[in-house]
């Protein structure tokens, strides 16, 4: 499936992952690059178009069954969430599972363990484990909830065209 991006700087070489730096003294909380298939919507975020083949598209809803039905899922979650969060212990990985997959709302304690002091960057690691867990499962894209009902995130390993 072909997906649109829009920036306003320059398009990418390189889908960068969850933490990976972006720049001078930025972070990727993302861990992919959001996308649309609808280019107008993708425009309406920066005027340069940006497009990617994403093959293995996971929505929220097949990445939870995935997660919590699936045998050796949830440890499988775990071990993507600790990878990349190695300082949480178990208790505090499985609060940013389920708040990566939005079964709990994003708190004070997420925060803590995440680190982060806005609630803007809690939200936007959170979305970016959500990520992290679609890709232990072979997504090269999870559909996430946002003001347009559902945007791509393109996760590394996609095709830039």
């Amino acid at each position: 499936m072909r997906v649109f991006a829009g920036t306003n700087g320059d398009k990418a070489t390189e889908i960068k992952g969850f933490g990976e730096s972006i720049g001078a003294a930025a972070t990727n909380y993302f861990g992919g690059i959001f996308a649309s298939e609808d280019p107008e919507v993708a425009l309406s975020h920066g005027a340069n178009l940006q497009e990617f083949e994403v093959n293995n598209v996971m929505d929220l809803g097949e990445l939870k069954h995935s997660v919590f039905y699936e045998e050796g899922g949830y440890e499988l979650a775990k071990d993507a969430v600790s990878e990349h969060i190695h300082w949480a212990d178990d208790e505090e990985v499985e609060h940013l599972i389920d708040v990566a997959l939005e079964e709990e709302d994003p708190n004070e304690e997420t925060a803590e363990i995440l680190k982060e002091p806005s609630e803007y960057e809690v939200g936007w690691y959170c979305q970016g484990l959500a990520g992290v867990i679609a890709k232990a499962f072979g997504a090269d894209a999870v559909c996430l909830p946002d003001e347009h009902g559902c945007s791509l995130l393109v996760l590394p390993g996609a095709k830039i065209l």
